[in-house]
């Protein structure tokens, strides 16, 4: 089903002048059909399956990012042998 650009950015939740943006710069597909602008259903709903799948695997970088890594003192370098845990290091 092709949607206008009203259509289009109403289910995107964005603004026309957004979802024209977008579409300039092809992040969105779209195309002018008489002078109109129009936008195919599947194409806008695989927009938003990759701005999900986007922000999936940003959050999943962010939550790596706040693992605790071993303190480390200044000039000591932390050495890790098969079956060490974490706690043995200093003692």
């Amino acid at each position: 089903m092709l949607l206008n650009r009203k259509q289009a950015a109403s289910r995107l939740g964005i603004c026309t002048d957004t979802l024209l943006t977008l579409a300039g710069k092809g992040d969105i597909i779209g195309f002018k059909l008489g002078g109109q602008w129009r936008f195919d259903e599947r194409d806008i709903n695989s927009f938003i399956d990759s701005q999900r799948q986007q922000a999936v695997h940003r959050a999943a970088v962010r939550k790596t990012k706040k693992l605790k890594r071993p303190k480390v003192e200044r000039g000591i370098i932390p050495v890790w042998l098969p079956g060490m845990k974490v706690k043995d290091i200093g003692n």
